[in-house]
């Protein structure tokens, strides 16, 4: 049984599709989406337990979106802390691998 649910966002159609596929075994996928607006909106509705966005998306980048989404879920008291973390990569030379946390004070690197 396929307890965690997972929306996956990545304006890459071949990329969202391969991620769809090699995920669907292990989590319950509650949608796809090829923008962050798109992707936030569906995120706030169906409320995932885990979002997976691509870093730069038309309409509504990952991290305007992540930003977002963390910003309207505010855990209670009584909840578990949840903790987003991004990590870029990139085939270029010049554009070294960063990562970052998400908490109150906004993003910062890891």
């Amino acid at each position: 049984m396929k307890g965690t649910t997972l929306l996956l966002a990545d304006d890459h159609l071949p990329v969202l599709d391969h991620l769809t596929h090699m995920l669907s075994d292990e989590f319950e996928i509650v949608g796809a989406f090829g923008d962050g607006q798109a992707a936030f909106e569906a995120a706030s509705v169906l409320k995932p337990d885990v979002v997976v966005f691509d870093i730069s998306m038309p309409v509504l980048s990952g991290l305007a979106a992540a930003t977002r989404l963390a910003e309207s879920v505010k855990p209670h008291a009584s909840s578990s802390s949840r903790c987003t973390r991004i990590r870029t990569s990139s085939t270029r030379r010049s554009t070294p691998a960063r990562s970052a946390t998400f908490s109150s004070a906004g993003w910062e690197p890891i």
